[in-house]
């Protein structure tokens, strides 16, 4: 009887013990084969081109070169790469980052051991594959709606220039009341803000808006939140 066909997985994360894992979980399905491992984005987007797997599985946060920029860079190079992002940080502005970028699904570190069969599965099939907390996220969640071929986009999260403010003080690690001094509005109105942010990002913990902000806002001047 003829075997069937493995698919190719080229693993991309800076972590070695997250490379060994997946591998481990991988080697335990029967049916992957991991044909390359990288470091950063960078070797990523090199074995990729050279290796053309079936799955690129990538970290979002690297050295070198991130994982948003090598999905696009690879992308770029071969538009029908199916690549996989694996972040601990699901907020919506991620997964909004992940589509416009092209990437074929998120899996959310957490749960990888749960999902990642079934999700490279998907891939390898033509399917976009999203950690069921996320689509139903997606599904239900004012930030998103459906193209006309019935497939979900980000709206785009657009945040008031208060609002952008209160973001560019928090990626510079200001309190609560030193923004509010600065800004010369009340402490009461400051955590309105925060929490307006939050909504519309659909941010849930403060640790996330924290790291949000460290990733869109620049201390001293203006941020830009808009994806596209």
């Amino acid at each position: 009887m003829k075997s069937l066909k493995k698919t190719t997985i080229l693993i991309v994360d800076d972590s070695t013990i997250v490379r060994k894992s997946l591998c481990s979980l991988l080697k335990s399905e029967g049916h992957f084969t991991v044909v390359g491992q990288a470091r950063n984005g960078r070797e990523g987007v090199r074995l990729a081109r050279t290796l053309r797997p079936d799955v690129i599985l990538m970290d979002i946060a690297m050295p070198v070169l991130n994982g948003l920029e090598a999905t696009r860079e690879i992308l770029t190079a071969n538009p029908q790469a199916k690549v996989l992002m694996l972040s601990a940080h699901s907020d919506d502005a991620y997964i909004e980052r992940m589509t416009a970028v092209g990437a074929f699904g998120f899996i959310e570190k957490q749960k990888v051991s749960e999902h990642l069969a079934s999700a490279i599965d998907q891939a390898a099939k033509g399917n976009r594959f999203f950690s069921p907390a996320i689509a139903t996220r997606m599904a239900h969640g004012k930030n998103w709606s459906r193209d006309p071929d019935g497939s979900l986009k980000p709206n785009g999260v657009r945040l008031t220039p208060r609002e952008r403010a209160v973001i560019r003080f928090v990626a510079g690690k200001r309190t609560n009341q030193q923004i509010a001094t600065t800004l010369g509005i009340s402490l009461v109105a400051i955590r309105k803000h925060r929490q307006d942010v939050m909504d519309k990002l659909n941010i849930h913990e403060t640790a996330d808006l924290t790291h949000y902000a460290a990733t869109h806002g620049r201390s001293g001047s203006d941020v830009t939140v808009t994806i596209f």
